[in-house]
């Protein structure tokens, strides 16, 4: 059986209550995160990517700038690279 969720954390809390399987980000989870065991996937699996969208018309605006560049600098230390 499969579920389907938003967010990785409430993947996480539901694996730790259940005897699922999940695959996730090495950065996201702590080893023994809720007693949950951690092993390496037996086959090779593309990096991470996340992208940031944004309309145009917004492009220029301070505010927004600063705002770009902090999620960017939070982003860049969890997730393997940045753009797809």
């Amino acid at each position: 059986m499969a579920i389907v969720v938003p967010h990785f954390h409430t993947a996480l809390a539901i694996v730790a209550e259940t005897n699922h399987v999940l695959t996730v980000p090495q950065s996201l989870v702590q080893s023994g995160w809720r007693g949950l065991a951690q092993h390496s996937p037996p086959l090779s699996l593309p990096p991470n990517c996340v992208a940031m969208l944004w309309h145009l018309r917004t492009q220029h605006d301070p505010v927004q700038q600063w705002l770009r560049g902090v999620i960017a600098e939070v982003a860049s230390r969890t997730f393997d690279r940045l753009t797809c």
